[in-house]
């Protein structure tokens, strides 16, 4: 039995659409299992535990370079501790006493508790 010419263009082309829609496919999950790798704040590839970050006294530039620190939350912990330091008590005694300020939850915590030191 012989194939019409018609029936193997129509099957070529319908090949060619499965193989581009699972190209596509591919494209969409390799982007989406390294999101870290493209929307990684650039300013952590520096960042180790021996040069840790001290909230009390880092400047907003320093603080974005914490994992998951952009410019709002960089100002959010230089107001919260412009308005709660005196020259006796810091406003940040551990990592935890982040939570106090909007933005940051467990996760971020978390995730930059290694990069912060308190003195």
């Amino acid at each position: 039995m012989q194939t019409h010419p018609d029936e193997v263009v129509k099957n070529q082309k319908n090949y060619l659409i499965c193989l581009m829609v699972l190209m596509v496919l591919s494209l969409l999950l390799a982007v989406l299992f390294s999101k870290d790798l493209f929307f990684q704040n650039p300013g952590t590839a520096g960042l180790t535990l021996q040069n840790k970050i001290n909230p009390n006294k880092a400047s907003a530039a320093s603080l974005m370079r914490l994992p998951g620190v952009g410019r709002a939350k960089a100002d959010a912990i230089i107001s919260y501790r412009n308005k709660n330091s005196s020259s006796i008590a810091k406003p940040f005694k551990n990592v935890n006493d982040l939570d106090k300020i909007t933005g940051f939850g467990p996760k971020t915590i978390k995730d930059i508790n290694n990069f912060l030191i308190f003195d």
